[in-house]
């Protein structure tokens, strides 16, 4: 909901659903709401395996204390990935695999990212050298 941009202090942010394999667990549906970039302390964002769709908001570029974004297994996220997500230096883990992201990798994320350690892009729709 919208309304979780008034959670202004949450540094962890985890609602990690069932896959395939698992018959428990959450399955969040909708879109990841922009409000998520009001969350200036948040540190981990875990949407994992649930049936989000969607775009990527850009504003999860102001989170500028993010060190791992998690939302892979969403298979209903679509669109490309967000160039102002190279804008979150603090940024080590970034796993966007397994949803219907197109276009090419942003050279922000190689520019301004200097302390990522884990990439995961896989089973997407990416194109590019």
């Amino acid at each position: 909901p919208t309304e979780i941009g008034l959670l202004t202090n949450l540094v962890r942010l985890v609602i990690a659903g069932g896959n395939n394999n698992q018959m428990n667990g959450n399955a969040l549906v909708g879109t990841i709401p922009s409000e998520i970039g009001k969350l200036k302390y948040l540190e981990s964002l875990l949407l994992q395996s649930n049936n989000l769709s969607g775009t990527i908001p850009s504003e999860l570029g102001l989170l500028t204390n993010l060190q791992q974004l998690e939302l892979f297994d969403n298979t209903h996220i679509s669109d490309t990935i967000p160039t102002e997500l190279g804008n979150i230096q603090s940024l080590k883990v970034l796993r966007l695999e397994q949803n219907r992201i197109s276009g090419s990798i942003p050279s922000e994320l190689f520019l301004f990212t200097r302390e990522l350690e884990f990439l995961e892009l896989s089973r997407n729709k990416l194109m590019g050298t």
